[in-house]
């Protein structure tokens, strides 16, 4: 039975920028070969001492269903920090038949925080530029330039007055969650968006 929030499903504050991350919702995962990425907010986790070591037993719960996912005793270790309870997670493992319980479980082979899949799903950075504050911006990026590496993560300059807008595509590099904490403390949130959709048209 799904809890009940008074303010409405903490998954559902969530939902718009999961949407393209190819996400398999709980209610319909079932057995399958190949690998599956469902998300869900913590509601329970518990440890479980095996001959291998302790693994982790975590419910998730999307709106539409909760599931426990089983994360086995190497993986455990590394992300045991991130199973908090209410905290989002986005999950990729292997969904098999339980002949105990007759229902599907999750085996995890990757855990993911909210910031860490945002930077890896993320195929677009844009940075709003105002006229006021155009200088300033472009010695920050001068002063981040050292950390940034080759990738597929587009960067697009969006620059705003009153009388006239436009767009510079800067070269594609790699976004991870140290490099995109570094914006939000240079730039401020307010300035960035991450987009998880197409990418710019003008390449």
């Amino acid at each position: 039975m799904l809890g009940y929030y008074f303010s409405g499903h903490p998954f559902t504050h969530y939902r718009p920028q999961l949407q393209h991350w190819g996400l398999t919702p709980l209610d319909q995962l079932a057995p399958r070969t190949e690998l599956i990425r469902v998300a869900g907010v913590v509601v329970q986790s518990r440890v479980q001492q095996t001959r291998r070591g302790r693994m982790g037993m975590v419910t998730l719960d999307d709106g539409s269903a909760r599931v426990e996912i089983t994360i086995f005793s190497e993986l455990f270790d590394q992300v045991r920090p991130l199973l908090k309870e209410d905290r989002l997670l986005v999950v990729e493992g292997k969904a098999t038949l339980d002949n105990f319980t007759q229902g599907v479980r999750l085996t995890a082979e990757q855990v993911l925080s909210l910031p860490q899949a945002q930077t890896r799903f993320a195929r677009q950075v844009t940075l709003e530029v105002s006229h006021s504050q155009s200088a300033k911006t472009l010695a920050l990026l001068k002063e981040l330039k050292p950390s940034f590496q080759p990738g597929s993560c587009a960067f697009v300059l969006r620059y705003c007055r009153p009388e006239v807008e436009a767009s510079l595509r800067l070269p594609d590099f790699q976004l991870d969650e140290a490099l995109w904490d570094l914006f939000r403390a240079r730039f401020g949130e307010t300035a960035l968006t991450l987009d998880y959709g197409n990418r710019p048209t003008n390449e």
